[in-house]
């Protein structure tokens, strides 16, 4: 609720949009505005009174916070937007940044180390299942990658079945349903949805890096 997610989407031009829930718009299962509200919202008043109802509670008057960052330009820009916004947006509260890899990020997660609550998630395969991997509970592959110690007990027969029927409008109504919990749990608060790009030739899709859009774009436009 502190974070302008609108304002980041300006801060990386062309890098991906506002995100509210965890279905990226390249699906069709993708609500767009409809679950912004629901989604947690900018919304700094209502920000500050959870903050200080927080500290009442606590017996505290202030509170620092670590947030871990994956080493690389975009993280970090997106480490530092957070940083800014939650230190100027709420009083008392600080944030320092870590720096580590992704790979010693994972090994501080399946080592019991440290939880994660990812706050933006890049998908690159549009297919409903991936969405949630990230957040499915349990220890055995794939349920072990789940960086945020999801604990739902409901959510992975809800998952099973979403993704076990041959109808399609089916499964997308299963995937919004999974969205919905994972709002309503707040295991993980997306930021940022992912901008992409696709070649397509002769039938077969391939996703672009966004690393690469500068040269895909003037090589297209050469083309042209």
């Amino acid at each position: 609720m502190v974070i302008d997610r609108d304002a980041l989407a300006q801060v990386l031009k062309d890098f991906g949009t506002a995100a509210y829930g965890f279905i990226p718009p390249f699906s069709p299962a993708f609500r767009g505005g409809q679950i912004k509200q629901q989604g947690f919202e900018f919304n700094l008043s209502e920000a500050n009174l959870l903050l200080t109802s927080y500290l009442k509670e606590k017996g505290r008057e202030a509170l620092e916070l670590e947030l871990i960052i994956d080493s690389g330009e975009v993280p970090e820009t997106i480490g530092q937007f957070v940083k800014a916004q939650v230190e100027n947006n709420l009083p008392n509260v600080g944030v320092n940044l870590k720096k580590i890899t992704w790979p010693a990020m994972l090994q501080m997660a399946f080592g019991g180390e440290g939880v994660f609550y990812r706050m933006w998630w890049n998908i690159v395969t549009p297919g409903e299942d991936l969405y949630f991997l990230f957040y499915f509970p349990g220890q055995d592959p794939p349920h072990g990658f789940n960086l945020s110690f999801y604990d739902s007990k409901e959510f992975p027969p809800k998952y099973e079945t979403a993704m076990a029927g041959l109808d399609a409008n089916k499964r997308y109504q299963g995937v919004q349903h999974l969205e919905d919990m994972m709002i309503r749990d707040a295991v993980a608060i997306p930021l940022l949805h992912k901008t992409f790009y696709f070649l397509e030739k002769n039938g077969i899709t391939c996703p672009v890096n966004g690393l690469l859009k500068k040269p895909y774009i003037f090589a297209t436009s050469s083309a042209n």
